[in-house]
This record gives C-alpha cells, sequence and structure tokens, in this order.
C-alpha cells in the first residue's frame, strides 16, 4: 500500500475547483458525441450525466486499482470495456 503522498492521485483528490476543471476539460468530447448521437435520450443534459459517469467508472478503478493492484491491467480493461460499452454502443443507433 503506498503512503498517502505517495498514491498516484495524491494532490488531485479533495481539490474541488480543480477536480471540476478537469472532469470538465475531460468529459468535453464525449459531451459533444453524446449530444450529436442518433439515440440519445435528452440531449445535453443526459450527454453530460452519461460523460461524468463514464469519467467516474474509470477514475474509481484506477484508483482503487493503482492502490491494490487486484487483476492485471488487460482484465482491469476488459472488464471495464463489458461494463461500459453496451450504452455507449447504443448511443450510436438510431431510436427504435
Amino acid at each position: 500500500m503506498l503512503l498517502d503522498d505517495q498514491h498516484p492521485a495524491a494532490g488531485l483528490v479533495g481539490d474541488v475547483p480543480n477536480d471540476r476543471r478537469l472532469v470538465e476539460r475531460s468529459a468535453q468530447l464525449m459531451i459533444a458525441l453524446f449530444a450529436a448521437s442518433p439515440g440519445r435520450a435528452s440531449g445535453g443534459v443526459a450527454s453530460r450525466t452519461w460523460a461524468y459517469s463514464i469519467l467516474g467508472a474509470f477514475q474509481m478503478v484506477t484508483v482503487m486499482w493503482l492502490d491494490d493492484d487486484y487483476c492485471e491491467l488487460d482484465t482491469l480493461a476488459a472488464d471495464l470495456t463489458r461494463l461500459l460499452w453496451p450504452g455507449i454502443e447504443r448511443l450510436g443507433k438510431s431510436p427504435g
């Protein structure tokens, strides 16, 4: 286990203004793509929720994995892909 000041996320957690800027910057492309997709549910609001949810899933899994290295990196990537891809793929399809 890493000491707090050695953790890869040290300095990133708890700084709300910087955390918000990082999330917004990271989410912008996904928000735009989701808003423009034919399968979107309710435009920009849903697009933001989806983008933030994906970023949150990646952030939490990454923080936990870096602290515990509980599986191989390829397994982690495959698990996240299986979890998130069906929803992302559905966005590219026309409703109905």
